[in-house]
C-alpha cells in the first residue's frame, strides 16, 4: 500500500500531480499567500485526499490561498477521493476562483469557504463537476461583504445516487447559485445537515440566487421527485419548498386551472424584491408552480396533502397576497393569477376532484373560495337560468377585473357548478352552497353592485346578472 504526502507553501504557480505507481492514498496540501497565485492538483487513483483538517500538531495541513486573484484547479480520477476534509479548503480574498473535477464513484467535495470584503471587493467563483455514482458535495460557503458583484457557484453531478448538501450558503450582494443533477436516485439535502435528512431520489435542474439578502431552502424526501427550477432575482426574497412523497413535480399543471397562473411546471420564480413563497407537499404525483414578478408579493404557507393534486400561483405586480391556500385530498386543481397591486386571494379544497381558478386583474381586490366535498367546479355544465347568465364562461372560475372588488364563495357538498365574475369597481359577491348538484352563475358589469345568494339542498339553479 502506497501513502504519499506532498506539502507546498508558496506565492507562485504550482502543478502537483500524483499518477502511476504512486496513485493511491496520496495526500496533497497547499498554502499560498499573496496575489495572483495559481495551483493545479491532479490525483489519479483511489482514496486520494487534497487537504485535511489542521490542528496544532499538524500545521499547514489544509488547502489555503490567501490573497486576491488566485486560482486553483483540482482533478481527481478514481474512486473514494476527497477534497477539503474537515474544514480544510479556504480561499480568502477577492476575485478568487476554484474549479473541481472528480471522475469516478464515492468521491467527496467535503468543505470549502470563499470569503472577501471591502468596498472594492469583487466576486469569487466555484465550479464543481462530479461524474460518476455515489458522489457528494457536502458544504460550500461564499461570503462577500461590502462589494457589489456576485459570488458564483455552479455544481454539476452526473450519475446515480449522488448527494448535494449539507450546506450550500451564499452571503453578500448579487449571489448566483446553480445546481444540476443528471441521473437517478440523486439527493438534495436540506440546508441544515442533521440526522434524517430529506432528499431521496430527487433531481434539481436550476437553483439560482442573484441579489442581496435572499433566502432559499429546498427539501425533497421520497423517490423521483422533480424540480425544474428555483430562481431568485432581486433583493430580500424568501423561498421555501418541502416535498415528501413520490414523483412530485413530474406532471404538468392542469390546463385551464392551475396552469392559468402562468407559472412554469415544477418551478418557483421570484423576480423583484421582498417576495415570499412557501409550499409544502406531502403526497405523490402532485404538480406545482409559483411565479412572482414585482415586489412585496406573498404566497407563503401553502400546503398540499394527498395525491395527483395541482397548485399554481402567478403574481404579477406588487404587494399581492395569496393566503391561506390548502388542498387536502386527491385529484384537485387550484390556480391563482393576480395582475395588479394589492390584491388578496385565498382558497381551500378539502375533498377530491375539485377544480378552481381565481383570476384578479386590477388593484385591491379580494377573493376567497372554500370547498368541502368532491367534484365541484371545473368540468361541470350549466342549465336553466345559470346557463343564460354564464354564457360562454366555464364552471370553476372566479374572476375580478377592476378595483376594490370582493368575492367570497363557500361550498359544502358534491358536483356543484359555479362561475363568479365582476367587471368594474367596488362590486361584491357572497355565495354559500350547502348541498349537491347545484348551479350558480353571477356576472356583474359596472360599479357598486352587490350579489348575495344561498343554496340549501340539491339541484338548485341560480343566475344573477347586473
Amino acid at each position: 500500500m502506497k501513502f504519499n504526502r506532498l506539502l507546498l507553501a508558496s506565492s507562485s504557480a504550482i502543478v502537483l500531480s500524483a499518477v502511476g505507481a504512486l496513485a493511491d492514498k496520496n495526500v496533497a496540501l497547499l498554502n499560498q499567500s499573496g496575489d495572483g497565485n495559481s495551483a493545479l492538483i491532479n490525483q489519479n487513483g483511489d482514496n486520494n485526499t487534497a487537504g485535511v483538517h489542521g490542528n496544532a500538531s499538524k500545521p499547514n495541513s489544509e488547502i489555503n490561498q490567501l490573497g486576491n486573484d488566485s486560482d486553483i484547479d483540482f482533478l481527481q480520477q478514481g474512486d473514494g477521493n476527497s477534497i477539503g476534509t474537515g474544514d480544510a479548503f479556504q480561499q480568502t480574498g477577492n476575485r478568487n476562483a476554484a474549479t473541481v473535477e472528480q471522475f469516478g464513484s464515492g468521491n467527496e467535495f467535503t468543505y470549502m469557504i470563499q470569503s472577501g470584503g471591502g468596498a472594492s471587493s469583487l466576486a469569487n467563483s466555484l465550479t464543481i463537476v462530479q461524474d460518476g455514482d455515489t458522489n457528494r458535495v457536502k458544504e460550500v460557503r461564499q461570503a462577500l461583504s461590502g462589494g457589489t458583484d456576485a459570488n458564483a457557484a455552479v455544481m454539476n453531478q452526473v450519475g446515480d445516487a449522488n448527494t448535494m448538501g449539507g450546506r450550500i450558503r451564499q452571503q453578500g450582494s448579487g449571489n448566483a447559485l446553480n445546481f444540476l443533477q443528471t441521473g437517478s436516485n440523486n439527493t438534495i439535502a436540506p440546508v441544515n445537515n442533521v440526522a434524517g435528512n430529506f432528499g431521496i431520489a430527487t433531481s434539481v435542474h436550476s437553483v439560482t440566487q442573484s441579489g442581496q439578502d435572499n433566502a432559499m431552502n429546498v427539501e425533497q424526501d421520497g423517490s423521483d421527485n422533480f424540480m425544474r427550477a428555483a430562481q431568485q432575482h432581486g433583493d430580500q426574497n424568501i423561498m421555501s419548498l418541502s416535498v415528501i412523497g413520490y414523483e412530485n413535480g413530474q406532471s404538468p399543471l392542469t390546463a385551464g386551472f392551475s396552469a392559468s397562473s402562468g407559472a412554469e411546471d415544477s418551478s418557483i420564480w421570484q423576480v423583484g424584491s421582498g417576495n415570499d413563497a412557501g409550499l409544502m407537499i406531502n403526497g405523490s404525483f402532485n404538480a406545482y408552480g409559483i411565479a412572482q414578478q414585482g415586489s412585496g408579493n406573498s404566497a407563503s404557507g401553502m400546503s398540499v396533502i394527498g395525491d395527483d393534486n395541482s397548485v399554481g400561483v402567478g403574481q404579477y405586480g406588487s404587494t399581492n397576497i395569496v393566503y391561506p391556500v390548502s388542498i387536502t385530498g386527491d385529484d384537485n386543481s387550484l390556480g391563482f393569477r393576480q395582475d395588479g397591486n394589492g390584491n388578496t386571494a385565498g382558497g381551500s379544497l378539502n375533498g377530491n376532484a375539485n377544480l378552481v381558478k381565481v383570476n384578479q386583474t386590477g388593484s385591491t381586490n379580494n377573493a376567497t373560495v372554500t370547498i368541502t366535498g368532491n367534484g365541484n367546479g371545473g368540468g361541470l355544465g350549466f342549465g336553466g337560468s345559470a346557463l343564460i347568465t354564464a354564457g360562454s364562461l366555464l364552471s370553476g372560475y372566479s374572476t375580478q377585473s377592476g378595483d376594490l372588488n370582493s368575492t367570497s364563495l363557500t361550498i359544502t357538498g358534491d358536483q356543484n357548478a359555479f362561475v363568479l365574475s365582476s367587471t368594474g369597481d367596488d362590486n361584491e359577491i357572497i355565495g354559500t352552497v350547502n348541498g349537491s348538484y347545484n348551479q350558480a352563475a353571477v356576472v356583474q358589469i359596472g360599479n357598486n353592485n352587490t350579489a348575495n345568494f344561498t343554496q340549501l339542498g340539491d339541484g338548485n339553479n341560480v343566475g344573477i346578472s347586473q
